[in-house]
């Protein structure tokens, strides 16, 4: 039995909820640092790409992922290096079972932000759903590292030793 789905979802549902505000923080330095270091962006072009990507939560948030792809595509057209738009669409991408192409964009969210426990915890069930539960194990090492109270890392990472076989860590 791999990681799961049911995991998966818990976490979407409380990105959905709570932990997109957090997201949503994050994106407005990151698109103003863009037009700075490249000079071209407009605030037009910055203004835009912060309501792509509140457009792509709310469609993540009502189950549109293919919509919410969409607008966090466009998101990241105009500001490349906004990690809340690439680990929303990272979960966007979950969702859909396109765990490859999840993996991916959480990768890229962890190399713009390397503190984003959360881009940690939702790579490591994009690995579980893999059937890589060596590197989920490390992310949620990772996850747990950054924020050792979040219960659901730890216990994702239990999963995934218990898939692993090894039921002394499991536990």
């Amino acid at each position: 039995m791999r990681i799961g789905i049911v995991a998966l979802l818990l976490v979407v549902s409380a990105f959905a909820i709570g932990c997109g505000n957090e997201a949503l923080v994050e994106v407005t330095p990151a698109v103003n640092a863009a037009g700075d270091a490249q000079g071209t962006k407009t605030d037009l072009d910055l203004q835009k790409a912060k309501e792509l990507y509140e457009a792509g939560l709310a469609f993540f948030a009502q189950g549109q992922m293919e919509e919410a792809i969409r607008k966090y595509d466009e998101a990241i057209r105009l500001s490349s290096d906004t990690p809340g738009a690439y680990a929303g669409r990272g979960l966007a991408y979950s969702n859909l079972g396109q765990f490859l192409r999840a993996v991916q964009d959480f990768d890229a969210a962890i190399r713009l932000n390397p503190q984003n426990a959360d881009a940690y915890n939702n790579r490591g069930l994009a690995f579980g759903e893999l059937g890589d539960f060596n590197k989920a194990v490390q992310d949620f090492d990772a996850s747990i590292r950054l924020n050792p109270q979040r219960a659901d890392a730890y216990n994702n990472r239990g999963l995934a030793y218990g898939e692993l076989g090894d039921f002394n860590k499991a536990v």
